[in-house]
């Protein structure tokens, strides 16, 4: 079971909406960007910057409603940020106590209530990475003990190298030197991007106390989008301080 630290499926129905939308961060500065979807729970955007997973910001948009313009300013919390492509970032939002005027608000808008020039909405779900590099995968590799375990784990999400990871007990039989070796092992399986293989291996090797480790990768896949696009937002690399 995934554990809490991971984003929640969103409740409610999504809708597509494109507009512009301001982003007003903590220390005061703006971002501009568009909606691209949108329910009572939150939204994405895109815009040119990324946001870090947990920021907290208020977002001022207007919706086209029956009686005329609505203008909104919500509270929210960015959840991830995916790369899209040049000067291009998918940022996933989930409202902060979302007020009951700006519920109603926003269910009206997704029961229809638009504009008359405004073209109607369908429901829209997130598509997954097009960037081949950014694909979804989890790395594995075996370990003999929780310590050294939970060592490698805590370096390789504190290095970004990857979104998560978790630990699980296993019996291994293998061959080694002629004959068939029985040990209890503790698995690592790493949630990460296809373009992080390379530097997660490298990693993995560095830390590990066996001659020859266990490393390898399996694609994820299918795989629920605003999942995948929180994999991409957290395994960027070594984020830059300062």
């Amino acid at each position: 079971m995934e554990r809490s630290h991971e984003p929640s499926r969103r409740r409610g129905a999504r809708i597509a909406a494109r507009y512009p939308v301001t982003v007003t961060m903590a220390d005061g500065g703006d971002r501009t960007g568009t909606t691209l979807d949108l329910s009572t729970n939150g939204l994405s955007l895109c815009a040119a910057q990324p946001l870090a997973p947990g920021s907290r910001c208020t977002l001022r948009l207007e919706l086209p409603c029956r009686n005329g313009p609505n203008r909104l300013r919500i509270d929210a919390k960015s959840i991830y940020s995916s790369y899209s492509g040049p000067g291009n970032f998918r940022i996933g939002m989930v409202f902060v106590g979302l007020d009951a005027e700006t519920e109603n608000t926003i269910r009206d808008f997704a029961d229809g209530s638009r504009a008359p020039h405004q073209e109607a909405a369908s429901p829209l779900r997130p598509s997954p990475p097009r960037e081949t590099g950014m694909k979804p995968i989890a790395v594995v590799t075996t370990v003999g003990s929780v310590d050294e375990a939970r060592r490698i784990a805590r370096a390789l999400v504190e290095r970004r190298l990857a979104a998560c990871a978790q630990i699980s007990a296993v019996e291994s039989f293998y061959v080694w030197d002629g004959a068939v070796q029985n040990e209890n092992e503790f698995r690592v399986l790493f949630k990460t991007t296809l373009d992080q293989y390379d530097s997660i291996e490298r990693a993995i090797r560095e830390l590990h106390s066996y001659e020859l480790p266990a490393i390898h990768a399996i694609a994820i896949e299918p795989v629920y989008a605003p999942y995948a696009a929180w994999i991409q937002g957290n395994s960027t690399g070594p984020v830059a301080s300062g």
